[in-house]
């Protein structure tokens, strides 16, 4: 998935950077700038893939972070 299909899958699903950075304990900007490309995060996406029901790797299938699986609560 690209960064606005991301997006707009969050938004279709009532769920905001707001609320991911909330779960994840960080600030929104980082949550944008993971969405965006700028920085990798794997806790973050791990987040983001939960919230969409879909796995991580899917949304991000070059991502070789995948290893670490740590989901924010």
């Amino acid at each position: 998935m690209n960064p606005n299909e991301i997006k707009s899958e969050l938004i279709k699903l009532g769920i905001s950077q707001k609320e991911i950075a909330r779960r994840c304990g960080v600030a929104t900007s980082t949550v944008n700038q993971v969405l965006s490309g700028i920085r990798v995060s794997a806790k973050i996406r791990t987040e983001i893939a939960s919230a969409i029901g879909k796995p991580a790797n899917e949304i991000w299938p070059d991502d070789v972070t995948q290893a670490n699986k740590l989901a924010c609560n």
